[in-house]
């Protein structure tokens, strides 16, 4: 067996944990170099050691539902991981947010009749508020006009000026599903527009604040690639750390049985409390990961600081206990043949 081979083969052999069958394929392998034996490390038997050696960290060889625990704690793990990356990636380097004058500009040339009640320029990368993070914006509200109470011809308007400045129109609803309602997003360069202007609701007693914000236009950066590269970087890192760190768990606490079933069932309860945030957040990463003009948060409500925060709370509660039950535990003396064996 080549030098670069035998590197890999040991690479694949530590993914097995410490005991008597890594160091029975160690020995084996240092065996047939000293004797000049030729050991072919093909494709298949490379997964066949990846494969089994993944999952002989987990332990427990009768159990299958270990094995599901573990993917699903390795995705949630990957999810948070990139979610951090993510977080971190924005600040490395901020495109700048149209400034007054550079809005007064968008305004004249998209919503020229609209005149600006408030106005608003950012600088931040991030804004927060009562009910979580968003991306850092600009933009401005304004009431409704005579031209926009027609919807249907000041949307034609409104498609051809965005055409007309540059804009690249990426959505845009239907007045026919949604009548009295305005909402169309496009990009140009690095921002993303959104306008939204509402002419159909009828209030008994309006609130005259409210009259004066029908019109609403934000811009916002769109994401830029290599905060999209750390995520996806973070995801694939964060989800091996998530299957080694329930392996690790898994072999701490499968001597003892009241602590094997604690640790299962807090794990269950933790990724039953992680999912709703980590399946929305992974759903608009995949669309941050295949889209060109992306604007906004996947990780929004995955963190600590939006309306569902109590839900990531308790689950990092549920995680913690886990941990602390590892700690305490210590491994079951893994036996020499224990369940199927790669071949090399």
């Amino acid at each position: 067996m080549d030098a670069r081979a035998g590197r890999a083969c040991r690479l694949l052999i530590r993914l097995f944990p410490p005991g008597p069958r890594r160091g029975e394929l160690l020995d084996t392998l240092s065996q047939s170099s000293r004797a000049g034996g030729r050991i072919r490390l093909g494709p298949a038997a490379a997964a066949d050691l990846l494969v089994h050696g993944l999952r002989a960290r987990l332990g427990r060889p009768a159990s299958r539902s270990v094995v599901l625990i573990a993917l699903l704690v390795s995705v949630f793990a990957g999810a948070y991981t990139a979610a951090f990356a993510d977080r971190a990636a924005w600040h490395a380097g901020v495109r700048d947010l149209p400034d007054a004058a550079a809005l007064a500009q968008i305004r004249q040339a998209l919503t020229p009749d609209v005149v600006p009640s408030r106005q608003f320029t950012g600088s931040a990368v991030f804004e927060t508020d009562d009910e979580g993070i968003y991306p850092g914006s600009s933009g401005y509200r304004g009431a409704n006009t005579t031209l926009t109470a027609d919807q249907p011809a000041y949307r034609e308007a409104l498609l051809r000026r965005l055409s007309a400045g540059g804009w690249r129109v990426v959505s845009a609803n239907d007045p026919a599903e949604s009548p009295g309602r305005l909402a169309i997003s496009a990009v140009r360069d690095h921002w993303v527009i959104s306008i939204g202007m509402d002419t159909g609701t009828t209030y008994i007693n309006p609130d005259p604040a409210t009259l004066r914000e029908m019109v609403q236009v934000d811009v916002v950066r769109t994401t830029p690639w290599w905060v999209t590269a750390a995520a996806v970087a973070g995801f694939a890192a964060g989800m091996v750390l998530g299957w080694f760190l329930t392996g690790w768990a898994s072999r701490r606490t499968e001597a003892g049985r009241a602590a094997g079933m604690r640790v299962a069932a807090l794990t269950w309860v933790m990724v039953t409390l992680f999912a709703p945030g980590v399946v929305v957040g992974l759903g608009q990463l995949a669309a941050q990961a295949t889209s060109t003009g992306h604007a906004g948060l996947f990780w929004q409500y995955m963190m600590y600081d939006n309306e569902l925060a109590l839900l990531p709370m308790l689950a990092t509660v549920a995680g913690v206990l886990v941990l602390i039950d590892a700690v305490r535990g210590a491994p079951r003396r893994p036996a020499l043949d224990s369940g199927a064996q790669p071949g090399l």
